[in-house]
C-alpha cells in the first residue's frame, strides 16, 4: 500500500547522506524543486577539469622556483611516495608550493585527495525510503560482511530492521565538496602562495563540452543535451544545467529510489515503479564525453537518455496531470 514517507540520499561507501529537514525530507522536494542541495549532489558527482595554474611574474615567481639542492635528485618514485603519505590537505598543498617541480609532481596527489575525500564519484548511491527494512533491499546491494554489520547495529539500537533509521544513526552529513582552506592555515603564506593554493582548490567545469551522467556499474549514460532538449531546448552550459525542475539531480534520483512501498504522493509508471529504481545502489560520476572511462573486455557505453526521459515524463505526468509540460 502506498504511504507517505521520508527519503534521503545515502552514500554506502563513504557512509554519508544528504537529507535536510524541511527541504529534502520528502520525495516531492527532491524531485520537483531546485535548491542548494540539488546543486550539492551535482558537485559531489562532477569531475572538474584540470586547469593551468596561474603564472606569477618576475621576482614574485622566484621563491617558487627555489632549488632544493640535493633534494632535487630524489627519484620521482620516491617523491610520489612522500606525497602519497601526506594525509592533511593543507600540508599536501604546502608541499606542492615548495617549487614548480614539487608542484608538478604533487598536484595529481592533491587532486586525488580531493576526489577521494570530498566527492561521491564511483560510490554506491541510493535514495532510500523510510519504510525500507534490511530484508527489503536489493539482493546485491550489500556485501555479506555489510549485512552482518548492519544487523548488529540494528540490534544494538533496537531499530526494528528499518535500514533508513539505521543509516541515519550511523552516517554523517555529506561534507561541502568545494574545499576551502581554513583561514588560520593561510597565516604566514605569501600572496603568491595563496593564489596558487586557490587555483588548486577551485574547480573548473567547462561550459563548452558535452556533459554526461554515467552509471559506472551498468555502463550506461544520460546526456545533458538530451535532457535539455526535452525540457527547454536551450543549450547546456556545464553540469549545472536545469530547466524549471529537471537536471542531473532529478535524472539520478528518479533511478536510485528504493523503498518497501510506493510513496502515495508521487509515483512512476506501472512498468517502472519509482520506488524500485533500476539503478539503486549503482556507482556514478558526472563528466564530459571526452573523459568517459575507457571500457575493457568488449564492453561499450550505452546512451539510455530516451529511456530516462520516458521515466521522467511518467513521473511528471502522474504528479502534474495533463499540463505537466509546463513544469519540466
Amino acid at each position: 500500500m502506498a504511504r507517505t514517507q521520508s527519503w534521503g540520499i545515502f552514500n554506502l561507501d563513504k557512509q554519508e547522506f544528504i537529507k535536510e529537514s524541511g527541504t529534502w525530507h520528502d520525495l516531492k522536494s527532491i524531485l520537483f524543486t531546485t535548491s542548494v542541495h540539488s546543486s550539492r549532489l551535482i558537485t559531489l558527482l562532477s569531475l572538474p577539469e584540470p586547469k593551468e595554474l596561474r603564472k606569477l611574474d618576475g621576482a614574485k615567481e622566484i621563491y617558487i622556483r627555489t632549488s632544493l639542492g640535493q633534494l632535487n635528485r630524489i627519484p620521482l618514485e620516491l617523491l610520489d611516495m612522500v606525497f602519497a603519505a601526506v594525509d592533511d590537505i593543507v600540508d599536501l598543498a604546502c608541499l606542492c608550493l615548495v617549487n614548480y617541480h614539487m608542484l608538478n609532481v604533487g598536484r595529481k596527489h592533491f587532486d586525488m585527495h580531493l576526489r577521494k575525500h570530498r566527492t561521491w564519484t564511483g560510490d554506491r548511491l541510493i535514495c532510500l525510503g523510510s519504510s525500507t527494512k534490511l530484508k527489503d533491499l536489493p539482493p546485491d546491494l550489500l556485501t555479506p560482511e555489510e549485512r552482518v554489520y548492519y544487523r548488529k547495529k540494528d540490534q544494538e539500537n533496537s531499530m526494528g530492521g528499518l535500514f533508513y533509521d539505521i543509516l541515519e544513526i550511523l552516517y554523517d552529513h555529506s561534507r561541502n565538496p568545494r574545499y576551502r582552506v581554513p583561514a588560520d592555515r593561510l597565516q604566514g603564506m605569501q600572496l603568491n602562495e595563496k593564489l596558487i593554493l586557490w587555483d588548486l582548490t577551485d574547480p573548473i567545469y567547462p561550459i563548452d563540452k558535452s556533459w554526461v551522467l554515467c552509471n559506472l556499474s551498468k555502463y550506461q549514460y544520460v546526456t545533458a543535451r538530451a535532457i535539455s532538449q526535452y525540457t527547454s531546448g536551450k543549450s547546456v552550459k556545464g553540469p549545472y544545467f536545469c530547466s524549471k525542475s529537471i537536471g542531473f539531480t532529478q535524472v539520478l534520483v528518479s533511478q536510485i529510489c528504493w523503498a518497501k512501498s510506493a510513496d502515495k504522493e508521487i509515483q512512476g509508471s506501472k512498468d517502472t515503479p519509482l520506488h524500485k529504481g533500476r539503478w539503486a545502489g549503482d556507482r556514478f560520476e558526472i563528466t564530459t564525453m571526452d573523459r568517459m572511462k575507457h571500457l575493457e573486455g568488449g564492453e561499450e557505453w550505452k546512451d539510455v537518455s530516451p529511456m530516462i526521459i520516458q521515466d521522467l515524463e511518467a513521473i511528471w505526468r502522474n504528479h502534474y496531470g495533463v499540463l505537466f509540460r509546463q513544469y519540466v
